[in-house]
Formats: structure tokens, sequence, C-alpha cells
């Protein structure tokens, strides 16, 4: 977030060469999404990690429920982190559409087995928690 306030504000970052994507997604990316009130996305992603095999970094946790207040209805803000897994780090891609006011939706982008885990633990968060 930091980085692309300085971009936007900054005349000389138009002159930086641009750089290599450091999170290289998979080249066929699975989606799965959920609709969510803001208050129960950091619970969510936090619930990820003590319930499945995938630890999602703490910084892009904290990036995305510090951006959730100022996304504007109807825009699209987007994410990317490196997800570890059992068998190494994974590239994921996350894009929160907001729907409403507070109440955002999430798109997951990655490897059918990192999505297919975040798929499963939508449907537990649901579930234990009423949605």
């Amino acid at each position: 977030m930091l980085g692309f306030l300085r971009r936007l504000f900054d005349s000389t970052a138009s002159q930086e060469p641009e750089q290599e994507d450091p999170v290289a997604l998979p080249q066929r990316l699975v989606e799965t999404s959920m609709n969510f009130d803001t208050e129960n996305v950091g619970l969510f992603m936090h619930w990820v990690n003590a319930h499945s095999s995938l630890t999602l970094p703490e910084d892009f946790i904290a990036d995305v429920v510090v951006a959730l207040p100022e996304i504007a209805v109807d825009t699209t803000e987007s994410f990317k982190a490196h997800v570890l897994t059992a068998s190494g780090a994974e590239a994921i891609k996350l894009n929160v559409f907001m729907d409403d006011h507070e109440a955002p939706d999430l798109y997951f982008f990655g490897s059918e087995a990192v999505i297919a885990a975040i798929d499963t633990c939508m449907q537990s968060f649901a579930n234990e928690h009423g949605l």
C-alpha cells in the first residue's frame, strides 16, 4: 500500500525501470470467493492460519485489514502474497471487491491445491460462525 502511494505521488517513480514481479502466480489459476462483513475478514484470515496447512503472512493480513475502510463501494483492490504450504511457498492473489458498505467480496486466486484449502476454510468458517 505504501509503495502504491509513493508511486502515486512521486514524480520520479515513473522514471524507474520496471522490476520483475516478486510474487509470480501459477500459470493455471483457480478461484474461490465469499462475501464477508468487514469485521470478519481479518478473523477469517487468521482462522485459515489456525485451521489449515496454509500460512498467510501476517503483513499480508495486516495490509488487507488496514486497506478495507479505504476501499470505496463498487471498487476493487488487489493484493499478492506468498502463502506457506507443506510443500513450500506459493503465490496467491486476493481481489477485494467492496460489494456494499462494509461488505467486501474476497476473491482468492492461486494453484488448485491452495485454493481448495482456502475454499474448505471458507465453508468451515461460515458454518462455525453461522454465516
